[in-house]
């Protein structure tokens, strides 16, 4: 909702907190996890984060 109202900043710290809970529960290859840390980079391009954007959006896209 937050990022819906263009509050990215306050949407950032529950996007990677959900990103984290998808990771140790499904695994880093899981799709949910996968599109998780595309959204999340796609948020951290939004406020000006691109260095942990790419770094973020490369290792989701080529997780096994």
């Amino acid at each position: 909702l937050l990022q819906a109202v263009g509050d990215f900043e306050g949407a950032r710290p529950f996007l990677e907190r959900a990103v984290a809970i998808w990771e140790a529960k499904l695994g880093p290859d899981h799709p949910h996890t996968k599109i998780g840390r595309n959204n999340l980079a796609a948020l951290l391009n939004k406020t000006g984060r691109s260095q942990s954007k790419f770094r973020k959006f490369w290792r989701g896209l080529f997780s096994k």
